[in-house]
């Protein structure tokens, strides 16, 4: 048995009667199938060592089949063992993983010595109702997007384990996500974004004007790379592959008033947006972090006495200056990065009284025009 097979599954105790089997009692054996690139799985069995035999064969059969029954693990038989294969293997190394590495310890925490066997739909419903209902450090309730990251990352493990023949099926695969009633209404008006521009510090400016004529997320554009990303002569920003939300390479179109900026990168910096700090041996050019402009953005809001104001607004209020522009909408969903037009429609831009005032206006035709055309 390989060493690492010993400490997932456990050492056997007993007597090895052949390969694949060892005898606990006069008729009791543990068995264990082992097909190599298929997985491995184990089990008791009582009755006759001829028995035990025929069994065994049936075991490999089934892991080459790729059929176990009743959901039986073929490698890990914990949860913990799919979690950190996962992690090990996959999801240390995709942007998701920073954001949901609290979940993700929650998660080992709470269900890794769970038996693989007693994971099913009904008992992760059962224990995400306790996490819904439990108020963390902030005296609030997870929302449901929080939520959903649960199901998504051990759904996504049990998925990367299965297509690997470490486990036999994945117990949550039919699970739903939670609705996510996110819905932001607010929009930064031109006067709110005008105060916040002044009131910020001046090298966040470049930042804080992309980020109004842009629909981009926070993380994806502290992220991008001078030199590397950049296009001047496509008037482009590339993010890669696996530097999205989605994990989907996008492309950034820059607005022309904000060339000037960008032909005028240091290239010492690393970042297309940075901090510039002079110390004793030169000027140095720290990369934006996450955190660090969502505060300065929330003080600079704060001093103005603006309320509801998050960097996530503005990129709703660009896909809705966007559309008011004339902009069709699946030009501004590819913008935007938006995996459907359901989502960006249902929770982005939900447009109010305004926008149906306007849309009115313009079939609106005068009584004495119709006349005349008549």
């Amino acid at each position: 048995m390989l060493p690492e097979m010993e400490a997932k599954m456990g050492k056997i105790h007993g007597s090895k009667v052949e390969p694949g089997i060892w005898r606990l009692a006069p008729r009791k054996f543990i068995l264990e199938a082992h097909v190599d690139g298929c997985g491995r799985v184990r089990e008791t069995c009582e009755g006759t060592l001829y028995e035990a035999r025929t069994r065994l064969e049936g075991l490999k059969k089934q892991i080459r089949e790729k059929k176990p029954e009743n959901g039986r693990s073929l490698t890990f038989e914990k949860v913990r063992d799919v979690l950190e294969y996962y992690k090990e293997h996959h999801f240390q190394f995709t942007p998701r993983y920073k954001a949901s590495k609290s979940i993700y310890q929650t998660l080992l925490k709470e269900l890794g010595e769970l038996p693989i066997s007693e994971l099913s739909q009904d008992s992760f419903n059962t224990w995400l109702r306790t996490i819904e209902t439990t108020k963390s450090v902030h005296k609030r309730t997870p929302r449901p997007a929080t939520i959903n990251n649960y199901i998504k990352i051990v759904k996504s493990a049990f998925n990367f384990c299965q297509e690997r023949g470490s486990v036999a099926t994945n117990p949550i695969s039919k699970m739903k996500l939670r609705p996510e009633l996110n819905i932001q209404r607010r929009i930064v008006s031109f006067e709110e974004f005008m105060a916040l521009y002044r009131e910020v510090p001046s090298h966040l400016q470049p930042w804080l004007e992309f980020i109004y004529k842009v629909p981009t997320r926070r993380g994806e554009v502290i992220s991008l790379r001078n030199s590397e990303d950049i296009s001047l002569s496509e008037q482009k920003l590339y993010l890669l592959d696996g530097e999205s939300k989605t994990e989907e390479g996008r492309v950034f179109c820059i607005p022309s008033s904000m060339m000037d900026y960008f032909r005028n990168i240091p290239p010492e910096s690393k970042r297309v947006f940075f901090r510039p700090e002079q110390t004793s041996q030169g000027m140095v050019y720290h990369p934006l972090r996450g955190n660090g402009v969502l505060q300065a953005l929330t003080r600079a809001a704060e001093r103005l006495k603006m309320k509801g104001i998050n960097v996530h607004m503005f990129r709703r209020t660009a896909a809705v200056n966007m559309i008011r522009s004339g902009v069709d909408i699946k030009t501004v969903q590819v913008a935007g990065g938006w995996l459907s037009l359901e989502v960006l429609m249902d929770r982005y831009l939900p447009l109010g009284d305004e926008d149906v005032k306007k849309a009115v206006d313009k079939v609106d035709v005068p009584i004495d025009r119709l006349k005349l055309s008549a």
